[in-house]
């Protein structure tokens, strides 16, 4: 069942990404703020869907980082205690970290060398 939910929110990032530009990236903003929630389940799906955002949208990593999400994810990772939002945090990060999807989505490992 996780992973049909994540395939689905994977295809509206995809898709949707454009839209967390209204109101000064509000909605981002607000996914920043739910880092800090005291449900744990919250704080993965925040960091998941931070994570997709940095990954789809062309400056999705510099917005991250000016709004401090990416200090926070990171923080979260090296301390939660839930092993799902360390997992999240983990890989949420890797995304913010990762520049060029589009060569690494086409598994070509000879561009990657050359």
């Amino acid at each position: 069942r996780r992973q049909r939910q994540m395939c689905i929110r994977d295809s509206f990032w995809s898709e949707h990404f454009i839209f967390c530009e209204e109101n000064d990236f509000d909605p981002i903003q607000q996914l920043c703020r739910l880092l800090y929630s005291e449900n744990e389940t919250t704080k993965a799906v925040a960091c998941y869907d931070l994570g997709q955002f940095a990954r789809y949208h062309p400056f999705g990593r510099l917005v991250l980082e000016k709004k401090g999400a990416k200090e926070k994810i990171i923080t979260l990772m090296e301390t939660s205690k839930n092993p799902e939002v360390r997992e999240q945090a983990l890989v949420a990060v890797q995304k913010i970290l990762i520049s060029d999807w589009q060569r690494i989505g086409k598994g070509s490992q000879s561009s990657l060398i050359h």
